[in-house]
């Protein structure tokens, strides 16, 4: 059965419904986004009663942030729409080929899609009816690829909540073994440009496989802009630049996101703050592994990850709501070690790190 309900974070309306409060009192650390955003500047009355420009200048900022040709990229709503178009694109091209040749008709396509990761690539999947395959880890991902099970594959880049990330040379490796798309979602990124381009530059090189879906909603905290992008020289690109031209981005938001995109003093800025403070909530997260030696604590930066076998962590997560922390809890899995597992994300709590340290002492203090 297709879920057609899937969780995400940022959900605070679920959170004040079952625990009250009003939302001003609630600190969400549910999402994964940067406690600060890239600043808002003064719009101009006319930008919100005009249409919107053509995406010109928004492209080229792109172009120039990602490193990649202005020929490769579609300006999407955030990157959730190209997600969810993919995999239906793909199914017009697979019915084109199918119509030629009577014998593929009942043949499906297998993707790969990370087990723990954004729900809504599998969904997206599933809804243009191919058959998904979960894969727990990078190794069980290369298995499958050498099985000669898939063909294709989605990679959360890095993993959220896993904080996995590949190497441009293994994207580079798995790209070369598929006869379908290799989908990279890079929503998370930006904290190390260096390692981002490499892999927005692939599409260039590996005879158009790859898409690279970037977003500037999670390192430069612009979520509610909607503004994301879909890079490479595989037809759908086009396909979805055609289909979502003309006025898919709000004009504010393209202006916005373009400013964004060129900022690189803000851009430097953002990634030591960033920096810093990881560096600071990793301090004052220690009291998790002290308090349960057996749980694992991974993290990107924007958001620490929890995982363990002990049902402490739904205790965790209930008695954080109650301090008026909104936090993301994860349906438990089994691992490759046919363990379940339990997990648990907190975004970066920036200037308001001091109220979680507090709550998760009080929380160890209490169940000690």
């Amino acid at each position: 059965m297709i879920n057609l309900q899937v969780r995400h974070g940022g959900d605070l309306e679920n959170a004040i419904q079952h625990y009250g409060g009003a939302a001003h009192e609630w600190l969400d650390l549910s999402t994964g986004i940067s406690p600060w955003s890239y600043p808002i500047p003064e719009f101009e009355p006319s930008a919100w009663r005009t249409l919107p420009s053509p995406e010109t200048h928004l492209i080229a900022a792109a172009s120039a942030y990602y490193q990649c040709r202005v020929s490769d990229i579609a300006v999407t709503p955030g990157s959730q729409l190209a997600i969810r178009l993919i995999p239906q694109l793909l199914n017009t091209q697979l019915l084109n080929t199918k119509l030629l040749n009577p014998k593929l008709l009942k043949q499906k396509r297998a993707v790969a899609i990370p087990l723990i990761g954004y729900q809504e690539h599998a969904n997206s999947w599933q809804l243009a009816d191919h058959k998904v395959i979960r894969y727990r880890n990078v190794e069980h991902l290369d298995s499958l690829l050498c099985d000669n099970q898939l063909s294709d594959v989605v990679v959360i880049n890095p993993n959220n909540p896993t904080a996995e990330r590949l190497s441009a040379a293994h994207l580079k490796k798995i790209s070369s073994m598929l006869s379908g798309l290799l989908i990279v979602d890079e929503s998370f990124s930006d904290l190390d440009i260096d390692h981002c381009q490499p892999s927005a530059r692939m599409p260039l090189h590996r005879g158009g496989n790859v898409i690279v879906l970037k977003s500037i909603g999670k390192f430069f905290g612009l979520a509610g802009a909607r503004v994301g992008f879909a890079i490479g020289t595989h037809p759908i690109v086009g396909q979805l630049q055609t289909l979502l031209s003309p006025w898919s981005v709000a004009g504010p938001s393209m202006e916005l996101a373009t400013l964004a995109l060129n900022d690189i003093k803000w851009q430097r800025s953002q990634i030591k703050r960033i920096k810093r403070h990881a560096k600071q909530q990793r301090l004052a997260m220690s009291v998790i592994k002290h308090n349960v030696p057996s749980c694992k604590i991974l993290d990107q930066s924007l958001f620490f990850s929890i995982f363990d076998q002990n049902d402490r962590i739904v205790k965790l997560h209930d008695h954080l709501a109650r301090e008026k922390i909104w936090a993301r809890l994860g349906d438990p899995f089994v691992d490759h070690h046919q363990q379940q597992l339990n997990w648990l994300r907190l975004s970066l709590a920036g200037d308001q790190l001091d109220r979680l340290s507090t709550a998760l002492i009080l929380f160890y203090n209490i169940t000690r």
